[in-house]
């Protein structure tokens, strides 16, 4: 293939080499041919990429360019005509090319930039902007180029921008020493470079300092609502840096200044806002931001946007222990994502219908979608899914009585190829201990504790990078480790303190499982009464919302647990 690829290469060369070679041809045997007048106007029209006999005449001096173009036309010199109407033309990429060349040898550098200014002009005058600023920057007028892009870009809302090719290529030209005076082009550099869609995380930091500039030159003129916009745009930024706290600090500074019709940009901010709760594990917070981003959504006729955020909102209704009411959620979405075709709305709707089916002990269920998750994430090349979609079949196995197969499982994550695996990417972190994190809770249940104790004592305190429910996950196996080793008083002390967090947060699923705990560890402490009580709770909260494998995943302790429930509850 490589081999392949160096001849294609090598032959490419050789025939642009032999096509140059026809340049002097061009001059001595077609331009020399040619009277002096025109000669003069095919030089000087040379600096033009496309052109009628309007623009001509600017450029030349004369009145009759129309006349003039027609007349070369009929004696076949070299002109491609661009319209049906005979009105604008261009030269042959070749001829042209000579054209100019022969234009900076005998008029020099400084006519033919005043030549290019002369066109911007022009086409300024004729509202083609696009063109008044190419001829702009081959003038090396980037002041004016400058002007003329903010006149072209600055009458739409940046999440509209639609020239995002030509302004990345012309923003490219412009020295930064230029550009930071220029706030509303930085913005739209940022956003030109985020929508082409070949940003890669090493260069979000370049994007983020553009909007820093944009920023500092709204605080300077004074214009709240651009720094508002600025603000969420650092924010979505600083989301896919996984930079979790600077991203809530500028979405929520930016609410503050964006106006009310500013709808798409206080729809952006407050979908971050509450993404952010969510991952902090604040419940109530992200759900009553998400319920109005979704309702703005709707109202605006985004349905893209409005699924994606029907999808948080599922998962908050799992965390709030209203299962059907997510897998009602989820179904609804994927019904919407497979209709139109929509690979990522679908595989994160999978994922949902599979979590609430493994938490049903629906095995064969939760199998099938994870797996449609997993071969949907491999498609997309969304690493993330591929890990959560992996772990969830791990625990399906592990629930088969498979766990050496689930231990496997979550070490091939592990061998993923680069650029897939988890593991190899920094920003990846929380995913990296979950995998450990899971591997640990499959280790606790064949109970080989000195792995999970190894984890225990290596696993990092520098919890800035991961979501409150993986710290939280982390801590209950910790819990877990304590009473499986006889500290059922630290485990309590502990459990006690994360109940309160969850209480207060609205997590009403995590205070089902750490009541759970509770009891286990009243249990191993032989104060059964106590044990039976916060059990008793849990099956009556958790009864109706179908939850199997918060009791199941629990092990051998809790079947004796529940058996020792029965007799008592008989008597009752």
């Amino acid at each position: 293939m490589e081999k392949e690829e160096n001849g294609t290469a090598e032959m490419l060369l050789c025939t642009s080499c032999q096509l140059r070679a026809f340049c002097p041809y061009f001059v001595s045997e077609v331009l020399s041919a040619q009277s002096e007048s025109l000669q003069d106007f095919l030089l000087r029209t040379s600096v033009l990429k496309q052109f009628s006999g309007a623009l001509c005449d600017c450029l030349t001096g004369r009145h009759d360019g129309a006349q003039q173009l027609a007349e070369m036309e009929r004696s076949g010199l070299f002109l491609e005509a661009l319209d049906g109407t005979g009105e604008w033309f261009r030269y042959h990429a070749l001829f042209a090319e000579a054209m100019r060349t022969e234009a900076q040898h005998r008029l020099g550098e400084d006519t033919l930039r005043a030549l290019s200014a002369k066109a911007s002009s022009w086409f300024e005058a004729q509202r083609r902007f696009a063109e008044a600023i190419e001829a702009a920057l081959q003038a090396q007028d980037m002041p004016r180029a400058m002007v003329l892009i903010g006149q072209l870009v600055g009458a739409r809302p940046l999440h509209e921008l639609q020239e995002v090719h030509e302004l990345l290529l012309w923003l490219q030209q412009i020295p930064e020493a230029l550009l930071k005076y220029y706030p509303l082009l930085c913005q739209h550099y940022a956003a030109a470079l985020l929508f082409s869609g070949r940003v890669v995380s090493e260069e979000l930091p370049q994007l983020d300092k553009l909007l820093q500039m944009a920023e500092e030159g709204w605080r300077a003129m004074g214009d709240t609502s651009r720094i508002g916009e600025a603000q969420t745009f650092r924010a979505m930024i600083a989301v896919r840096q996984k930079a979790r706290q600077r991203a809530l600090a500028l979405a929520r500074g930016a609410l503050t200044r964006l106006p009310p019709e500013e709808k798409a940009w206080h729809n952006i901010s407050l979908g971050i806002v509450g993404i952010g709760a969510l991952q902090e594990g604040q419940i109530n917070i992200a759900h009553e931001a998400l319920q109005e981003a979704r309702a703005r959504w709707e109202a605006a006729g985004n349905f893209g946007a409005m699924c994606g955020i029907t999808l948080l909102l599922g998962k908050i209704y799992y965390e709030q222990a209203a299962v059907h009411k997510a897998e009602g959620i989820y179904r609804q979405v994927l019904a919407l994502a497979r209709g139109a075709e929509d690979g990522d709305d679908t595989a994160h709707a999978l994922q949902g219908l599979a979590a609430v089916a493994y938490e049903h002990n629906e095995l064969a269920a939760a199998e099938q979608q994870a797996q449609e998750t997993l071969d949907i994430g491999k498609q997309i090349a969304d690493t993330e899914l591929q890990v959560e979609a992996t772990l969830l079949l791990a625990h399906v196995e592990h629930a088969r009585g498979q766990s050496q197969a689930a231990l496997q499982r979550c070490a091939s994550l592990s061998s993923m190829p680069p650029g897939v695996s988890a593991l190899s990417q920094p920003l990846h972190a929380q995913i990296d201990r979950k995998i450990q994190a899971v591997q640990a809770r499959f280790q606790l249940a064949i109970d080989d504790h000195s792995a999970v104790q190894r984890w225990s004592t290596s696993r990092s305190q520098d919890d800035e990078q991961i979501s409150q429910f993986q710290r939280e996950y982390e801590e209950l196996m910790i819990v877990r480790l304590l009473i499986a080793q006889g500290d059922g008083g630290e485990a309590q002390e502990m459990l006690t303190r994360l109940r309160a967090e969850a209480c207060e947060a609205g997590r009403l699923r995590s205070m089902l499982e750490i009541q759970l705990l509770q009891a286990i560890a009243y249990a191993a402490g032989k104060q059964v009464k106590e044990a039976r009580q916060h059990l008793l709770i849990v099956l009556t909260q958790a009864h109706t919302e179908g939850f199997v494998r918060l009791f199941l995943d629990e092990g051998e302790t809790m079947a004796a647990l529940l058996y020792s429930l029965i007799p008592s509850q008989r008597h009752a």
